[in-house]
């Protein structure tokens, strides 16, 4: 739970922080992956295909 307090009134200063913080968390990116349930073998299957990616690229731009 994200908590702000409003300071002197300054409602728009307090908004700010709320943003800052909320991105900060990764509340939203949460939100969207526990969408939907998601097998523990999707979710590995997943994470192999990122890293695999992810060693790929790295590869490409090493290279260079």
């Amino acid at each position: 739970m994200l908590i702000t307090k409003v300071q002197k009134g300054n409602i728009e200063q307090a908004l700010k922080q709320m943003r800052r913080k909320f991105v900060k968390t990764q509340t939203m990116k949460n939100l969207r992956t526990k969408r939907y349930y998601k097998k523990p073998s999707e979710q590995r299957r997943d994470q192999l295909k990122k890293a695999q990616g992810l060693s790929k690229w790295k590869i490409e731009n090493d290279e260079d």
